[in-house]
């Protein structure tokens, strides 16, 4: 991550939310983060001449999960996206290179760490390495953004 010229304790105050993945060597924290979403996959099933039926849960499929205004000052997001590139671009083995367990994390208002929620086989689907990006003040830093795709997520408790 490249910092203009910015004050970065303005920035970090401002942030809510933390990741951490198994192969990172520090967590990044993002100022805002979408709702985890997690819906179920109904059936309808009719037996012995019930014309209603009854709905049955046939699988849970989770939403993707939208992290933005973080800063990354090890690249560890983009040497993340540029993993997934390369798998896709040379036809390398899905899944078990890119994919990665973690944690999401809320901060308390006095930056301790809040409720969590476990994160499996995530990846990054959408990658900004520059949003936020203010060029008319130098003082503004590099902004990041990812949009994590998800097998599950779960929640693990408060601290």
């Amino acid at each position: 991550m490249v910092l203009i010229a910015g004050d970065q304790a303005a920035v970090h105050a401002a942030t809510m939310w933390k990741i951490r993945f198994d192969h990172f060597t520090r967590d990044i924290q993002f100022v805002t983060c979408s709702e985890l979403q997690a819906t179920a996959e109904v059936f309808r099933y009719a037996e012995g001449g019930d014309p209603n039926g009854e709905e049955f849960v046939g699988g849970v499929n989770y939403g993707d999960l939208t992290l933005e205004r973080g800063q990354d000052q090890d690249e560890q997001l983009n040497n993340w996206w540029q993993e997934v590139h390369s798998v896709v671009n040379n036809g390398g083995e899905p899944g078990n290179r890119y994919k990665h367990d973690g944690e999401l994390i809320l901060l308390n208002w006095d930056r301790t760490d809040g409720p969590k929620w476990d994160l499996v086989r995530a990846f990054p689907k959408d990658f900004k390495p520059v949003s936020g990006l203010d060029a008319g003040n130098k003082t503004s830093p590099v902004m990041t953004s990812v949009v994590l795709g998800l097998k599950q997520w779960e929640y693990v408790g408060i601290g």
